[in-house]
């Protein structure tokens, strides 16, 4: 069902093992090898945008999602 609502993408977040900012990000998928490499996101401090509390009730995927989308 349309609601005639329209949309605009503003913005673009990203935390993967590709990189955590967009300069580094877009580079590392356009070099990337052929098939997936499973490696662990290594420049990403939660710290900066949790409290220790938080980081300890929350998983790394949430913290993730909550930085990317922010």
């Amino acid at each position: 069902m349309s609601t005639g609502r329209r949309v605009a993408i503003t913005g673009l977040g990203t935390v993967s093992t590709f990189g955590t900012d967009l300069d580094r990000f877009w580079g590392q998928v356009c070099d990337a090898p052929p098939a997936p490499v499973h490696t662990p996101v290594r420049d990403f401090d939660p710290s900066a945008w949790f409290t220790s509390k938080q980081l300890r009730r929350s998983d790394a995927f949430a913290r993730y999602g909550v930085v990317a989308g922010q």
